[in-house]
């Protein structure tokens, strides 16, 4: 960018340069007669709009002034991001969602019930940094695909993606492209994200093991014994890779002469919840069986963690 401004008297070279609040060193100073031209790089600014610049002066006596200038150029070099999404059932088969953008935007939202075409379009007017939206007419066991596109008032936009699950109980969850998640990680929201979902999914895993059959076997341990929850399975596959656990699992807590009950019972319990998991993942034919979610690696991690006892 080249700006240009005359000059009462002869200036010293010294002039800065701040450019859409960044500030820049000028590449060229030419002078002809009173009128003085600068060339800045743009290639360091980062915000967008008209490329609104500041210069500070100085004379050949030290006194010092300030050039203020506009161009007719608009610079789009920033894309928004979307922030902070948040999600929460409320009532009457509707579900609120909000967010955050780290520029003034306004948002569309669309959104369909999956397997069908008709497709529910929310065109926002109004611009800011934090958002919301309320999906209504939401039925448990279905899939939602939705879509936000936040964009600012140089139509610079950013577009998120994602599909709102709803459970047979009401459980809300949501999954995101490959490529959406990825992206999440360059705008520092996972944790936000990934947090409910695996409320959701610690919600969900109660809700499951609830209303699981189990036959309790007793191992002794020393002087003391665990009680280990063993859940009914219906596919045989599955049975066996459970009964491996169990056998890894009571020849490793005969090896150990001694254990504290704090010990015992965290032990018990992970392998517990592990046997659970291995049901709802690979053998329940129901709302309840999931892939290796979050929350169920957790419980793995857990369950080899507290196998350290040994």
């Amino acid at each position: 960018m080249t700006a240009s401004f005359v000059s009462s008297e002869q200036l010293t070279w010294g002039t800065t340069f701040t450019v859409l609040g960044t500030n820049v060193t000028p590449t060229s100073v030419v002078q002809s007669g009173s009128t003085y031209s600068y060339t800045v790089p743009l290639a360091s600014i980062v915000a967008s709009g008209a490329l609104v610049f500041t210069a500070n002066v100085a004379d050949l006596a030290g006194n010092t002034g300030v050039v203020y200038g506009t161009s007719a150029i608009i610079l789009k070099n920033h894309t928004p991001s979307i922030t902070n999404l948040t999600f929460s059932a409320g009532t009457s088969g509707s579900v609120s969602l909000s967010w955050g953008t780290d520029t003034a935007t306004k948002h569309n939202f669309s959104y369909f019930k999956s397997g069908t075409t008709n497709t529910t379009y929310f065109t926002g007017t109004a611009y800011g940094t934090s958002h919301n939206y309320t999906m209504t007419s939401i039925q448990n066991n279905n899939k939602y695909p939705f879509s936000i596109i936040a964009s600012d008032n140089l139509a610079n936009n950013k577009t998120l993606s994602g599909v709102l699950h709803m459970s047979t109980t009401g459980i809300i969850s949501m999954s995101f492209p490959e490529s959406d998640i990825a992206a999440y990680l360059s705008w520092q929201v996972e944790a936000n994200i990934y947090l409910q979902i695996l409320q959701n999914e610690i919600n969900k895993f109660k809700v499951c093991k609830a209303g699981i059959t189990f036959k309790n076997q007793t191992i002794p341990v020393g002087n003391k014994s665990v009680v280990v929850k063993i859940p009914t399975i219906n596919n045989s596959k599955v049975e066996k890779t459970m009964n491996v656990f169990i056998l890894l699992f009571v020849n490793k807590i005969k090896e150990k002469t001694t254990f504290s009950q704090i010990e015992l019972n965290t032990v018990t319990e992970a392998i517990n919840n592990f046997l659970v998991v291995i049901k709802l993942v690979d053998d329940d034919k129901s709302q309840c069986e999931q892939t290796m979610s979050t929350y169920y690696l957790s419980q793995f991690e857990q369950l080899m963690t507290n196998m350290k006892f040994f």
